[in-house]
């Protein structure tokens, strides 16, 4: 293990925090960088430091961060702070400057102009373009800008925030803000170089104004027309140009005296030689002079007053004192430059270099301590303690030891691959390259090239199983002896059929089967085990060891002599199960079930009787009826089975959101249902008129509020609870559905009462479902709505179960599951969410649900989880092995029987002998014979004669890889959808969902699979080349047949 920074180590880490405390405090925005912070700081000092922010300024949350690391006993504070520097994009020069690597220039004297030319500028600036031209302004920043030009204030408040935060972003801000203003607003770039406008005639020698530009350390490159600008080094300290701009602006707006500031340090040298004061020093021994007001108050603050009063970041302040945006700069001035120099030695240099410095809390150490050694671990530790760090500190030191080492970090979900990338494991990327690919782009880059050319490739798991697959040949096959380290994100998945187990159980084969060495070590992460359904100890010891056992663990590691350490840092919300009544009488209910009562009856006797309408058990009832439908080629009753599913659905929206809600869901179905009325039948007609014929009793109904839901009314109560008793309230309220999320979000803020303390959004799956296109989300709009919740701009999430497991969203203190609750795993989990100070978490059940009895049942479970990790912890060494070495065995020889059933089926059902059957119309789509495969994932149909089966309808195309989503196939015959047409290399592919189709075989028995992997049938990979010779009727080259 790298050693700990010492206490000589870290003094030097704050002597330079005191070199540079000016500077520091001049450049930060403590609140885009204080959600990246994991050690050093508690949740109330980043509260504190965000208030000081929001309501005095930036420069004195500044100083209070800086106060709180300084005065931070916890150890690795200061490269903590570093590295959040160098992750945040408008702090990196910052993180430069700490480290010794280069020059940073603080542009005194561009600051000085700007500070007597804001009046002007903030009149006549465009704010909301100019923030797309300026590349050094971060996102955060354009969204800041964006939002006080579109509500906050107007033009001249986006204005105001653009150029207090523009000044802050790094060295080149001035020269960038030069290009955009000369692109933008020629008037305004002409003011600042000093050339003289007047009236319209502008000096517009060319050679003056280059001049100028190169003296202002700006010059216009051959990118200029891309955007970039490139300062020039050799110019950057002539100011001399900007010197004579501040004289022609003074004179011209009748500015008498401009405040002066000696330069602030540009780095580690000049900061030694311009130390005003050491933060250590008592109160008597710092001098200020008449310049500067430095106040170090006894507890230890450092309070930098800037010389003269305080210029207010307020346009109506602006505007009113003739001031600027812009406020004057901590003065700093030279007492004691031999003494700072002799600080600075080049020990300290090296401790602050390029090498990543990762520091692990002592609960941390704990748990990383077997993979140091080597050996296979799964880290079991709860949701916020800071897995993912561990994970970079392993790969840190792994690298170390095997330079030429590979290491792979697997995640299941698609946002986690950015994730990762950008924050833990950004700390790696100052030594090693570090590569991240997702499905999204797996299409765009050879996996295998990546690998052979990055020592850290972050990615999701799927693509990884798909490299390992194919013969010998494939040129992007890929081997697990490839790597050296191999780390499982949700390692808890590592079971069944799933993809983490899918690559282990390969792994297992090289080991067992084949005796093969230089294997990749493991590294499993996981904030709970589970049970694996267990109610007895037994069973959840047996689900324990099978889980090392799939994981090839020799180590299930959790947190023993460190557990204060981890309580400190992880507080444990307050419990509590709130059960609720249901409606004492319920008429649109009843109303929606007599409706399906009557649908039903259209189907045949044997199903007439049913009558458990709007529970999960009826919802699992339909998509059987579903199933038999298509095995019946029945179109009647797959037609009722859709419609009846949409009324159960809002049943079930009924009582647990609004009747609004419900009536809304059913009017949008029947309005999709609309748009496909070519394709109509009998049935189809008889089934919208009846809604049509009900819609108004149904719409009548659902407003009458004495019979709204009494959920709603404990769920409102205990928000306002939660808002109003916590300052700084931040949570998220967990549902089942997407569109329960949607109706909720609506509920919100329709209600004034709760209007008033939530910012709120939703937040769920990025994959459409059928039904689901609506409500679901993109990635960027994910990331989006996460990012808004961490920088305060949102309060309140309504969340599927998609927030309960590892995204990065911020520690929450209030959680509730709203009538949810599904197993151990995903309560542990939505628990660890209300990680924050007088945390709580509610789960607000309904009577006759269930929910409450599961949920106990869930805290038993977590109880025997502990007891059966402790258990397997207490083994002996040899009977570990011995247990997971026979799991091991059982478990590869039943995938192996698996295999060679679905062999067997194969060869027995051959592709020819089956067609494609539309699900709602039952006619023959294609013979199962013309279905090719696209990179082992897209099924398409090369065929001319399918062509004739289907309708495209467009819609904005979706780039996945290689491939694009430019529309989807409706069948012609009854307008069901069937899946997507895709563009690949230049070629238009109907390309099918299986869910959307029958497989039926020439005996007549038909099968129902919901993905291509369940279809028993050979399916060979598509030969583009021949596709495109028969296509155009033209011969192409071979590469094989040219060599």
């Amino acid at each position: 293990m790298a050693a700990e920074p010492n206490d000589s180590d870290r003094q030097k880490g704050y002597r330079l925090l005191e070199l540079f405390a000016g500077r520091l405090v001049q450049d930060l925005t403590p609140s885009q960088i204080l959600p990246q912070f994991t050690i050093g700081l508690s949740s109330a000092d980043k509260e504190h430091i965000k208030n000081v922010e929001e309501h005095e300024s930036d420069e004195k949350a500044a100083e209070l961060l800086l106060d709180k690391i300084i005065n931070s006993e916890e150890r690795g504070v200061f490269a903590e702070f570093v590295n959040v520097l160098d992750r945040s994009e408008g702090s990196k020069h910052l993180a430069k400057l700490l480290r010794g690597e280069e020059d940073v220039d603080d542009l005194q004297p561009q600051k000085q102009l700007l500070r007597v030319l804001a009046p002007n500028l903030i009149n006549d600036m465009n704010a909301d373009t100019l923030r797309t031209r300026i590349l050094c302004l971060t996102d955060e920043d354009k969204d800041a800008i964006r939002n006080d030009y579109d509500r906050n204030g107007g033009p001249k408040k986006a204005a105001d925030t653009l150029l207090s935060r523009l000044v802050k972003r790094g060295p080149t801000w001035f020269s960038e803000l030069l290009h955009a203003l000369k692109k933008d607003s020629p008037h305004l770039y002409h003011q600042i170089i000093g050339v003289k406008s007047d009236g319209n005639e502008i000096d517009r020698s060319e050679t003056d104004i280059a001049e100028k530009e190169l003296r202002a350390g700006f010059a216009v490159t051959e990118n200029s027309a891309s955007g970039s600008t490139q300062r020039v080094s050799d110019t950057s300290n002539d100011n001399s140009c900007v010197e004579n701009a501040i004289d022609n602006a003074d004179s011209d707006h009748g500015l008498n005296s401009i405040p002066q500031s000696n330069d602030l340090p540009t780095s580690k040298d000049d900061a030694e030689s311009k130390l005003v004061v050491d933060l250590s020093e008592s109160k008597d021994q710092a001098k200020p002079t008449d310049s500067e007001n430095i106040n170090d108050n006894d507890d230890g603050n450092v309070n930098a007053v800037v010389n003269g009063s305080d210029v207010p970041l307020n346009v109506d302040d602006v505007a009113n004192t003739g001031g600027s945006c812009l406020g004057d700069e901590t003065q700093q001035t030279s007492e004691s430059e031999s003494e700072a120099k002799s600080e600075v030695s080049d020990k300290e240099k090296a401790v602050t270099g390029v090498e990543p410095v990762i520091s692990l809390r002592d609960y941390q150490a704990e748990l990383s301590e077997p993979s140091l050694a080597g050996k296979n671990t799964v880290v079991c530790a709860p949701t916020g303690s800071g897995k993912t760090r561990i994970a970079a500190y392993v790969t840190n030191e792994h690298l170390k030891t095997y330079p030429d080492g590979k290491v792979l970090l697997l995640v299941n979900k698609v946002p986690l691959v950015e994730q990762h990338f950008k924050k833990e494991f950004s700390l790696l990327q100052s030594k090693y390259k570090v590569s991240r690919l997702c499905g999204e782009t797996a299409g765009k880059v050879s996996f295998k090239q990546l690998v052979e050319c990055n020592s850290v490739v972050i990615l999701t798991a799927q693509i990884l199983e798909n490299a390992l697959k194919g013969g010998e040949d494939r040129e992007d096959k890929v081997f697990l002896t490839d790597f050296s380290l191999l780390i499982f994100d949700e390692c808890h998945h590592t079971q069944k059929g799933e993809v983490y187990n899918n690559i282990m159980s390969q792994y297992l084969t090289l080991k067992i089967e084949q005796q093969m060495t230089g294997l990749p070590q493991i590294l499993g992460l996981t904030a709970s085990l589970g049970v694996g359904g267990a109610m007895d100890k037994l069973r959840a010891v047996r689900h324990i060891l099978q889980l090392c056992a799939n994981m090839d663990t020799s180590v299930l590691k959790t947190v023993k002599t460190q557990e204060k350490g981890l309580e400190k840092h992880n507080n444990e919300p307050k419990k509590c199960v709130e059960v609720v009544a249901d409606r004492e009488v319920d008429p649109l209910g009843d109303e929606l079930k007599k409706i399906m009562k009557e649908i039903q009856q259209k189907l045949p006797a044997e199903y007439h009787n049913r009558s458990d309408f709007g529970t999960q058990m009826y919802e699992q009832h339909i998509t059987s009826l579903n199933s038999t439908a298509v095995k019946r080629e029945s179109r009647l009753m797959m037609t009722v089975s859709d419609h009846l599913r949409k009324y159960n659905d809002a049943l079930l929206i009924n009582d647990s959101v609004r009747m609004v809600d419900a009536i809304k869901y059913l009017e949008e179905f029947y309005e999709s249902e609309e748009e496909r009325k070519q394709g109509f039948d009998e049935l189809d007609e008889e089934l919208m008129d009846l809604f049509e014929g009900r819609f108004g009793k149904l719409t009548k109904l659902s407003k009458k509020k004495e019979n709204e839901n009494p959920k709603l009314v404990k769920l409102k109560a205990q928000i306002l609870e939660e808002y109003t008793d916590k300052e700084n309230a931040r949570g998220i309220i967990f549902t089942r559905t997407r569109q329960s999320t949607k109706a909720l979000m609506s509920w919100i803020n329709e209600t004034p009462e709760l209007k008033k303390y939530l910012k709120v959004d939703r937040l769920t799956g990025t994959g459409a479902t059928s039904g689901s296109r609506s409500v679901a989300m993109t990635q960027k709009e994910q990331q989006d709505v996460i990012r808004k919740f961490r920088e305060g701009e949102l309060n309140c999430l309504i969340a599927t179960t998609v927030a309960e497991e590892g995204l990065d969203i911020p520690e929450c203190n209030v959680v509730i599951r709203y009538n949810l609750v599904t197993n151990e795993i995903a309560m542990v989990q939505a628990r660890g969410r209300a990680r924050a100070e007088d945390s709580s978490y509610t789960l607000l059940a309904g009577k006759n649900s269930g929910a409450a009895e599961r949920e106990l049942s869930n805290m038993y479970k977590e109880k025997l989880e502990k007891g059966a990790v402790d258990f397997v912890q207490k083994m002996q060494k040899e009977d570990f092995k011995k247990e997971v070495d026979k799991l091991q065995v059982e478990a590869l020889n039943y995938r192996k029987i698996q295999e060679a059933s679905l062999r067997a089926k194969k060869r027995v059902r051959q592709s020819t002998t089956a067609h494609l059957i539309c699900r709602k119309c039952n006619i023959v789509a294609c013979n199962a014979d013309k279905i090719r495969k696209i990179e082992d994932m897209h099924h398409v149909v090369p065929d001319e004669e399918f062509q004739e089966m289907f309708i495209v309808k467009e819609f904005t195309p979706m780039e996945y890889g290689d491939i694009v989503c430019v529309g989807k196939i409706i069948c012609k015959q009854c307008e069901r959808d069937w899946g997507s047409m895709i563009l690949h290399k230049g070629a238009l592919l109907p390309c099918l969902s299986i869910k959307n189709f029958g497989l039926k075989f020439h005996t007549g028995f038909i099968l129902t699979p919901k993905k291509w992997k369940d279809v028993p049938i050979e399916i060979q990979a598509l030969d583009f080349m021949a596709y495109i010779e028969k296509k155009l009727d033209i011969p192409l080259v071979d590469v094989k047949q040219k060599e």
